[in-house]
């Protein structure tokens, strides 16, 4: 069975693979219940149908799940690095024009702006350094 709780797409997930994810969700418990109702009918031939519809069903689901893993690309570390050492450069900096020349003045403005760029930069890199859950795995995949 899969969660068919409907997931939001992030910048790590498409929203078509989402919608993907879902759609095929929504198909294995369909094939399900029609696996359910034949072997409930005693109907062999159409139960092994629904069974070999069912198995191609979650072979895809499983396929475009390690698709979508394989091409998540690599993490920003790299650059999350980069960026953590020309903020606490900047840091310094800032720190160091304050205690010379006081708040006044461009320069201590004009370094306070760029720390600030930098921070939202420094925060998108983290964000995207995160690692990524999987949701909507079938709980039984064996099945």
């Amino acid at each position: 069975m899969v969660d068919s709780t409907l997931e939001h797409s992030t910048p790590r997930t498409s929203g078509r693979a989402a919608f993907t994810r879902l759609y095929l969700g929504s198909l294995i418990a369909a094939a399900e219940e029609e696996a359910l109702a034949r072997e409930q009918h005693r109907q062999r031939v159409r139960l092994r149908f629904a069974r070999r519809r069912l198995r191609r069903i979650r072979e895809i689901y499983a396929t475009r799940e390690r698709d979508v893993l394989s091409t998540t690309g690599a993490r920003p570390i790299g650059a999350f690095s980069v960026a953590t050492v020309a903020f606490l450069a900047v840091t310094v900096l800032l720190l160091g024009t304050i205690s010379r020349h006081g708040l006044a003045g461009a320069l201590p403005q004009i370094e306070e702006i760029g720390f600030l760029v930098l921070a939202m930069i420094w925060f998108a890199l983290a964000v995207a350094c995160t690692p990524e859950t999987v949701v909507g795995e079938p709980a039984n995949p064996a099945a």
